[in-house]
C-alpha cells in the first residue's frame, strides 16, 4: 500500500479543503478531530451546514464528533437557534464531549439561548451537564451566567 500525505495548508480554498476532508473522512478511531477546525472556520454557513446535517446522523462516532466540533470556531457564533436542534442523545463519549464543547462555545456569545434551551430541552443530563462543567471552566463567561447554569444541575439531573 501506497501512503501520500497532503497537508491541508496546500488546498488553496477553503471548499476545497471542506471537500477534501468529507471525501476522506477516516475518523474512525480519531478523537482528536479538533485539529482540523482552523481548515473550515471561514467556510460559509450555510455551506458548513449541510455537511454538519450529515455528519451528526452517521454511524461513525467520530464522524458524529466532527459534525459538532467543526462549528467550535467563529463559524458556529451566534447560530444557537440553528444548531441547538442538531444535538442529540448520544451514547458515545467523545461525541458527547463534542457536543458540551460547542454547546459551551455557543454559551459565550447566547448564554440566555443556551440557558432557556437547556432548562427546557429533552437532553439527558449526561451531555448537559458536561456542557455546564466547560461553561464554568471558561473565562469567556461571566460569573453571573455560570452561577445560573450551575443551578440548572439539579433540575436537569432529575430530569427522564
Amino acid at each position: 500500500m501506497r501512503m501520500i500525505y497532503v497537508t491541508l495548508d496546500q488546498i488553496g480554498s477553503v471548499n476545497d479543503r471542506m471537500s477534501f476532508i468529507d471525501h476522506n473522512l477516516l475518523f474512525d478511531d480519531w478523537w482528536h478531530t479538533d485539529e482540523l477546525i482552523k481548515y473550515v472556520a471561514d467556510l460559509d454557513f450555510k455551506t458548513a451546514l449541510s455537511y454538519v446535517g450529515k455528519y451528526v446522523l452517521s454511524d461513525h462516532p467520530f464522524i458524529r464528533r466532527w459534525g459538532y466540533v467543526m462549528l467550535i470556531s467563529k463559524l458556529g457564533r451566534g447560530h444557537a437557534e440553528n444548531l441547538l436542534p442538531l444535538m442529540k442523545d448520544d451514547n458515545h463519549y467523545y461525541v458527547q464531549m463534542g457536543e458540551a464543547w460547542l454547546i459551551a462555545e455557543l454559551a459565550v456569545d447566547e448564554p440566555d439561548k443556551i440557558y432557556r434551551w437547556m432548562a427546557n430541552d429533552g437532553m439527558k443530563y449526561n451531555i448537559n451537564g458536561k456542557a455546564i462543567q466547560k461553561i464554568c471552566d471558561s473565562y469567556r463567561i461571566s460569573d453571573e451566567w455560570k452561577e445560573h447554569f450551575k443551578g440548572l444541575r439539579k433540575a436537569l439531573r432529575t430530569r427522564k
